[in-house]
């Protein structure tokens, strides 16, 4: 640690602080990276960090497994529950489970055209194991 005590290392402070000055006098670019620190560290209080608390979801928030659903009441029962839903709703279901990567169904806006697209994928996905189970 340096003594303040010691003129030589106050000397030598000061001039460092000159030198500093000097350059900020000069270099446009220094000195805004001096008043940013500045600004940064010095004038602004440091913000308090809060804890990111995990958003809860509510019920109506829940996820629906529709290749469960698909699988144990076929497609008749996951007709019947995606009939119940509003549009928005089987939008967030497409979305969530990754049934239309480009984004096209999305924008549809009939029911009935996106509900034959949600179990129409879900038949195919649920298709490919097939070949496995023999």
């Amino acid at each position: 640690m340096l003594n303040y005590q010691e003129p030589k290392v106050r000397k030598q402070l000061a001039n460092v602080f000159l030198k500093i000055a000097k350059r900020v006098e000069e270099d446009e670019e220094f000195a805004k990276y001096i008043f940013s620190e500045l600004e940064g560290e010095v004038l602004k209080p440091e913000p308090t960090k809060k804890k990111k608390v995990p958003k809860q979801k509510s019920k109506e928030e829940l996820t629906i497994d529709i290749f469960y659903i698909f699988q144990v009441q076929g497609p008749e029962g996951l007709l019947n529950l995606l009939k119940s839903l509003e549009l928005q709703e089987l939008k967030k279901i497409v979305t969530e489970n990754g049934l239309d990567p480009a984004q096209k169904v999305r924008k549809w806006r009939s029911r009935e055209k996106m509900i034959d697209y949600i179990i129409e994928s879900v038949r195919k996905q649920m298709s490919k194991g097939g070949a496995f189970l023999r």
